[in-house]
């Protein structure tokens, strides 16, 4: 686990923070993983890491002016690639203006 997460030692001493801690790293191994089965039923050979690294150009980005209360998400435009991996993994919906207006309502 720790290869694949490049994990570091942390020096947490509180149980509420070790647990936090050691729960996000097994909850990120643990999307890895399916990210990786995902890939392999779908006969692609890159690997997560790889995958990862396409996508992360792809951002939600909060737009705003200076001085003003209002503000926006857009997301980047994708790439054909980026596209694929959206409806590999089913997250369609996740990109659709309506929810990224509910994203928008719920960060702002």
């Amino acid at each position: 686990m720790k290869s694949q997460l490049s994990l570091r030692p942390i020096y947490l001493t509180r149980p509420e923070r070790v647990k936090a801690h050691v729960t996000i790293c097994v909850m990120a191994y643990l999307l890895i993983n399916s990210i990786e089965m995902m890939l392999r039923k779908a006969k692609f050979t890159l690997s997560s890491e790889e995958l990862l690294r396409q996508v992360s150009s792809c951002q939600l980005s909060q737009v705003g002016l200076k001085k003003s209360p209002q503000r926006s998400l857009t997301i980047t435009e994708m790439t054909e690639q980026q596209q694929q991996w959206v409806k590999l993994f089913q997250c369609e919906k996740m990109i659709r203006p309506k929810m990224i207006d509910q994203f928008n309502k719920f960060l702002l």
